[in-house]
C-alpha cells in the first residue's frame, strides 16, 4: 500500500476540500498531480511506501479501498476537519475519527523505528559536533523552540531586557542563531502538515497520535530526499529554510506564511538558580573570547541581527 502525500491540488487544480454535498454518492478520488510550480515551494508530491502498514489494518474501517490514503492526506496535509471529511467521503464522523486515530498509530509504529530512533552515545556525540561545526554552539545536544522552558543547568535561555551590554547581546545572538534549527523544523512541519496550524478537535490521546504521525512523516520525507539535488527536492526545496550570507541569516520561504505554534505555557519558575546563571555567564564569556568568538558576530549585533 502506498500513501501518496502532497498538498492541496487535484489534477484539475481544484482544492481538495470542496464544499460537501450530502446527496452525492462517494466516488474514489483521483490521484494527486503536482500543479505547475517552477519554484516548488507550495506543492509537492512524494509516494510514501507503507507496505508494512496494510496487514495491520485488516478488519478495521481503515481497510476500505481508496478511503485511507485520501482521507489521511486531506486531514494531515490540508487540515480539513473531521466533519468535512465525513461529508466528503460519505462516512460517519465517528468512523473518520477512528480511521484517523488508528492509521496515525500505525504510521507511528511503522516509521518511528526507522526515522526517530533514540540516539546512542556515538550519535549524541555527532549531534554535539555538528552543532559546534555548523552553529558554533559548544556542548549542545539540541534546541527547544518555546520560551516557556526556564534557565537551568541543561537549558540555556537568552538574557532578558533591551539595550544590553555587548557580551549579553552577542550571547543572545549566538543562542538565537543556534536555535533557528528548531524554528525551521517546526516551520516546515506546520506548513506541510496544516492540521498543526488549526485547533485539533479530538481527545488528548488522538491529538498525540496525530502529532506523532506528522513528525515521523516529516522525518521520512526529509530523509527520502536526502540524496536528491537540492533544486529537485519537493518537500523542502532550495531556499525553503533559513540560510546565511556573510554571517547574516536570511529567512527561508516558509516564513512567508504564519505558522507559529502556541506556547506550552510556563513549565517552572523563571527565577534561575545561581548555578544556572553562573553557567550561562561562563558560556557568555566563552562566546566573546578569542577561542569562542566568530568573526561576524560584532557586525551582526551592530546591524540589529539579534532575533527576539
Amino acid at each position: 500500500m502506498d500513501l501518496l502525500v502532497n498538498e492541496a491540488m487535484l489534477e484539475d487544480g481544484l482544492p481538495r476540500c470542496s464544499t460537501p454535498t450530502r446527496r452525492s454518492m462517494y466516488q474514489p478520488r483521483p490521484n494527486f498531480s503536482s500543479a505547475s510550480d517552477n519554484e516548488g515551494y507550495s506543492r509537492f508530491r512524494c509516494r510514501l511506501d507503507l507496505g508494512g502498514v496494510a496487514p495491520r489494518l485488516r478488519g478495521s474501517p481503515c481497510a476500505i479501498p481508496g478511503v485511507l490514503s485520501g482521507l489521511i492526506r486531506n486531514y494531515l496535509a490540508e487540515g480539513c476537519s473531521m466533519q468535512q471529511l465525513a461529508w466528503d467521503y460519505y462516512v460517519g464522523k465517528s468512523t473518520v475519527h477512528y480511521i484517523i486515530k488508528d492509521t496515525c498509530k500505525v504510521i507511528w509504529t511503522h516509521l518511528q523505528p526507522i526515522v526517530l530512533q533514540q540516539p546512542n552515545q556515538e550519535q549524541w556525540q555527532t549531534i554535539v559536533e555538528e552543532f559546534t561545526a555548523k552553529w558554533h554552539m559548544p556542548n549542545c545536544l539540541g534546541a527547544l523552540d518555546d520560551q516557556a522552558f526556564p534557565l537551568s543547568s541543561h537549558i540555556m535561555r537568552p538574557v532578558a531586557g533591551q539595550a544590553l551590554p555587548e557580551a549579553e547581546t552577542i550571547f543572545n545572538y549566538r543562542l538565537s542563531r543556534a536555535r533557528r534549527v528548531i524554528e525551521n523544523a517546526f516551520g516546515i512541519l506546520a506548513l506541510r502538515w496544516r492540521i498543526l496550524r488549526s485547533t485539533i478537535i479530538a481527545d488528548i490521546d488522538t491529538c498525540e497520535e496525530i502529532v506523532k504521525a506528522t513528525i515521523v512523516l516529516h522525518n521520512y520525507l526529509q530523509a527520502s530526499e536526502a540524496e536528491i539535488p537540492a533544486k529537485e527536492r519537493r518537500y523542502c526545496p532550495t531556499g525553503f529554510v533559513d540560510y546565511e550570507v556573510g554571517g547574516q541569516v536570511q529567512g527561508g520561504a516558509w516564513r512567508q506564511e504564519s505558522v507559529a505554534m502556541s506556547s506550552v505555557g510556563r513549565q517552572a519558575q523563571n527565577n534561575a538558580a545561581r548555578a544556572s546563571t553562573a553557567l550561562r555567564k561562563a558560556l557568555m564569556q566563552y562566546l566573546v573570547s578569542d577561542v569562542g568568538a566568530v568573526p561576524w558576530q560584532w557586525d551582526s549585533i551592530s546591524l540589529g541581527a539579534v532575533p527576539t
